[in-house]
């Protein structure tokens, strides 16, 4: 067990418990969420209001599978979306994103994702207790777009996406 699982299941003993807005459940701040036989270590952030929208078992229910390699990808996990050659040989558990052309959702592992510039989103919590996907450029969307190479520091920061576009989005309309 490394420092931070410590960490963590010392908070679970002695943290602060929140009453999630969303689900309504009682939760704390941090802890384990299990799914897909993994277990992966969660710290929810907290709303305007100071508390957490859902709780982590409603978190670790939103999981997903990789409609490739079939590893859970976890609320707040970068993704792919990948137009699959064969459709409707998809397994069931593979997550539909668009109509045309259908795309699916895929993970980031390295031996998944064919390169780091095909992050096209991020995988979320939606407002009905189900995951989402919320999209943002791909690093080789935003260069396409820009006609610039991008530096990514880290392909799994929602933050640097989301900068990322933006600085996209003032070079297009100043240019």
């Amino acid at each position: 067990m490394n420092l931070r699982h410590a960490w963590i299941d010392f908070r679970l003993l002695f943290g602060k418990r929140y009453t999630a807005e969303k689900c309504g459940h009682d939760t704390r701040r941090s802890g384990r969420i299990h799914a897909f036989d993994t277990y992966r270590s969660k710290q929810m952030p907290l709303n305007m209001n100071g508390t957490a929208d859902w709780c982590l078992d409603c978190i670790g229910k939103m999981t997903i599978r990789c409609a490739w390699c079939g590893n859970p990808i976890f609320i707040a996990d970068p993704i792919t979306l990948y137009v699959p050659n064969k459709p409707d040989e998809l397994p069931e558990y593979a997550v539909r994103y668009g109509d045309d052309p259908v795309s699916v959702v895929g993970c980031m592992l390295m031996s998944c994702a064919d390169t780091s510039a095909d992050r096209s989103g991020f995988w979320m919590p939606g407002d009905d207790g189900k995951g989402r996907v919320a999209r943002v450029p791909s690093p080789f969307e935003i260069m396409l777009a820009t006609g610039k190479a991008q530096v990514v520091e880290d392909v799994g920061s929602i933050k640097e996406a989301v900068a990322s576009a933006r600085r996209a989005e003032e070079f297009l309309r100043g240019a």
